[in-house]
């Protein structure tokens, strides 16, 4: 993301648009949980939770009420698909895809 703000701020044409830093291939927390469980070795599931689940946890470890319900709903829209966003826009301005397995390898190594 910082390549691609750097190109925007430093090239021209880039005035008055607006851009969708999304990986041009999707994937789900399904997808995600295979793939760090395939880079670190150690077996990942990814296991949906609801709405409720998610706030009450954020609660019990001292997130406020109002920030766990908000964080609880990010969560879910994201988890039904309700973010999904396909585009180009990153891809055309770093010149390179993004593939999920480079970003969780470059992850684990920090």
């Amino acid at each position: 993301m910082a390549l691609a703000a750097a190109t925007v701020l430093t090239e021209g044409g880039h005035e008055n648009r607006g851009y969708n830093l999304v990986s041009n291939n999707p994937w789900s927390f399904d997808d995600l949980a295979q793939v760090i469980s395939e880079v670190s070795g150690t077996p990942v599931i990814h296991q949906s939770v609801t709405f409720h689940e998610v706030k009450n946890a954020l609660v019990q470890v001292g997130m406020s009420e109002t920030y766990a319900a908000m964080t609880a709903g990010i969560y879910n829209t994201i988890a039904e698909g309700g973010m999904e966003k396909h585009t180009d826009d990153l891809h055309r301005l770093i010149g390179f895809e993004t593939p999920i397995k480079e970003q969780v390898e470059k992850a684990l190594q920090n």
